[in-house]
């Protein structure tokens, strides 16, 4: 747990004093205590001998009535530092047996001042606890941890498209980072996963930080849709600098921006606007074709159109396109309906509907139209997951 640097400060202050009291109380209840002892002993005569080492003398206390005699020697022993130490720790921690206290006037002051003093070092660091503990809970709650995710996509505004967005890569098994920079979506967007699948950070997306809390080094796929394309421009820039082989997709509004975009190394381009407007005008005289795009562009119910990348399965590579659709069809009753191939870099040629004599090479990517009963036995059966 990170403890922030105030905190730090008044933790070793409050600290340093703590010992410095401490300290001083102990030595001065040393003193105290042979105050005490001496008190206890006060009905016992006082007079020194030759001492026994050294030719040094010690203090005898005789008491002729019970024929007693204690040594100075034993004094220190029966009051000495630790127990002064014992008593101050006691104190300090509340808990006060009685079994010690001081009796001089020097000792009292010390000991209330040690009371009061140790009353409040405890409440610092309670509060310091208590502080910590909400703040790092707050923290949380608006996205201010680093996630652990790796192989994820990453998801930067929360916008209408992003609404829409979320739900589709949840259903595909995917998992997401959110960022957003208005802390009241962070509830809305909680509730699209859980949270083993869905990770938000409030902040922003262009800022270096919040990029790495967001492991977009380590992320698949990044997803820009604020509202402003010029925004997405810069963002899609950050992306590409701290991660190279991340796919890049990005919303805009400004469909002269989609060459910009592109030389900039994005992915895919998509304007909400284009693909409407297609779609309202397809609606307008062939109302079915837009439904069925409505139902294959969504994995919730219905078809849906996948992606699998050909990878190592002998029974389909360097086969007839016709051939490796009747076998795709007889294993898992999905569609062929083409395939995508590697050109030059990274570009992918689209070859839909393609002759029949078309020979399916590996590492082509096969696209499906399928059933969502289909995934599980196209993963089975291809060896691949969906997606590239």
């Amino acid at each position: 747990m990170n403890i922030p640097d105030r905190y730090k400060r008044y933790f070793w202050l409050f600290l340093a004093l703590f010992i410095l009291l401490l300290t001083s109380s102990t030595a001065l209840l040393h003193y105290d205590y042979e105050e005490q002892y001496r008190q206890d002993v006060g009905k016992f005569s006082y007079h020194t001998e030759p001492g026994y080492r050294m030719g040094e003398e010690y203090a005898i206390y005789f008491n002729p009535e019970k024929n007693e005699t204690l040594y100075e020697d034993e004094k220190w022993t029966s009051y000495n530092y630790g127990v002064a130490f014992y008593w101050s720790l006691v104190t300090v921690s509340t808990v006060g047996y009685g079994d010690v206290f001081p009796v001089s006037g020097e000792g009292l002051v010390i000991g209330a001042l040690l009371i009061a003093f140790g009353l409040g070092f405890f409440g610092v660091i309670i509060g310091t606890i208590s502080s910590i503990l909400v703040e790092s809970k707050i923290r949380g709650v608006l996205g201010m941890h680093s996630s652990k995710f790796e192989g994820h996509d990453v998801i930067c505004g929360w916008t209408p498209v992003s609404k829409v967005v979320l739900p589709e890569l949840i259903t595909a098994g995917r998992k997401v980072i959110v960022i957003t920079e208005n802390p009241d979506d962070i509830p809305d967007i909680q509730r699209g996963g859980t949270k083993e699948r869905v990770f938000v950070i409030h902040g922003d997306p262009s800022s270096e930080k919040v990029l790495e809390e967001a492991r977009v080094k380590y992320a698949k796929t990044v997803i820009i849709c604020t509202d402003e394309d010029e925004r997405n421009l810069i963002i899609s820039l950050h992306m590409k600098e701290v991660n190279p082989n991340a796919r890049i997709v990005v919303k805009i509004k400004r469909e002269e921006l989609r060459k910009t975009l592109q030389i900039a190394g994005v992915t895919y381009v998509s304007s909400p606007y284009v693909t409407a407007g297609r779609l309202i005008a397809s609606a307008a005289f062939e109302p079915e074709v837009a439904w069925m795009v409505d139902d294959v562009t969504t994995r919730k119910s219905g078809f849906d159109l996948a992606q699998y990348t050909l990878k190592d399965k002998e029974e389909l590579i360097n086969k007839k396109f016709e051939d490796v659709s009747r076998v795709i069809r007889k294993k898992t009753t999905a569609m062929l309906l083409g395939i995508a191939r590697l050109e030059k870099g990274s570009t992918y040629k689209l070859h839909l509907n393609p002759s029949e004599d078309l020979i399916v090479k590996n590492h082509d990517i096969l696209l499906v139209l399928c059933s969502m009963d289909d995934h599980p036995r196209l993963e089975s059966f291809l060896g691949v997951p969906e997606g590239r």
